[in-house]
């Protein structure tokens, strides 16, 4: 067998338990996530590079302001997604935030992104 050619490995039946486990877990967020009406979609990124802690202790400051904003909770899911160059940034849906509006959302951020 050479570099080239493609190697197959099989997962043990723990390992192929634990990834049904995932996709079960995964398709049961997509589902959630499908059924709530979001008021934003938002992507969130850095003026300089951060690491993952650092990013989401922006993002809880963030959601304050928000919270402040809105005159309330607002309910959101995130993801946090390693880029190009291993920069973070975060994908955000928010509900509550129709208040706001887009150039809210925005204003909140300035100071991070």
């Amino acid at each position: 067998m050479t570099d080239k050619e493609p190697r197959i490995s099989f997962l043990s039946q723990a390992e192929a338990r634990t990834v049904r486990q995932a996709f079960v877990a995964w398709r049961g967020w997509g589902e959630w996530l499908a059924e709530v009406p979001w008021d934003h979609v938002v992507t969130l990124t850095f003026k300089y590079p951060n690491g993952s802690d650092a990013a989401l202790k922006c993002f809880r400051t963030w959601m304050r302001r928000v919270e402040q904003r809105a005159d309330g909770r607002i309910q959101w899911y995130c993801a946090l997604e390693y880029g190009g160059g291993g920069r973070v940034h975060l994908h955000v849906v928010m509900k509550g935030t129709a208040v706001i509006g887009a150039y809210g959302l925005k204003a909140a951020w300035s100071k991070f992104g």
